[in-house]
């Protein structure tokens, strides 16, 4: 498969996730997620992000030549500043605010998802004995 090719359909499920995360951002408020457990939104936030975090992972497969820690790197940057992107989004958002808390919760999900990888990393690449 011809390498462009490949980066875009690998860049798609990032678009999806951003556009996911933007979409429920724009709601005054989220249906049929109501929860008594008072961190409720954080883990919704740190799950999302994970999410995101994972596709922005795969979006770097056709890249080949860079390296694990680099793509860890950028993956994390461009989640931070999409979460702050977020908060600051939601901010202008009736019915939503915009926290710190939040954003705290975006980067844990962010770096939850390149420990993830760095740990698949090191199980695909152990010699079994």
């Amino acid at each position: 498969m011809n390498i462009a090719i490949q980066k875009i359909l690998f860049s798609l499920p990032v678009l999806g996730a951003a556009l996911s995360i933007y979409y429920v951002s724009s709601l005054p408020q989220i249906p049929y997620l109501h929860s008594t457990f008072a961190l409720y939104d954080k883990v919704l936030h740190i799950i999302a992000y994970f999410i995101f975090g994972i596709s922005l992972l795969l979006a770097f497969i056709p890249y080949k030549k860079t390296s694990l820690k680099k793509k860890l790197i950028i993956s994390i940057i461009i989640g931070v500043f999409y979460g702050a992107t977020d908060e600051y989004h939601q901010y202008f958002v009736i019915g939503r605010s915009s926290e710190i808390a939040d954003l705290i919760a975006d980067i844990i999900g962010i770096s939850l998802s390149s420990i993830f990888m760095i740990v698949y990393h090191k199980f695909q690449n152990r010699n079994i004995e």
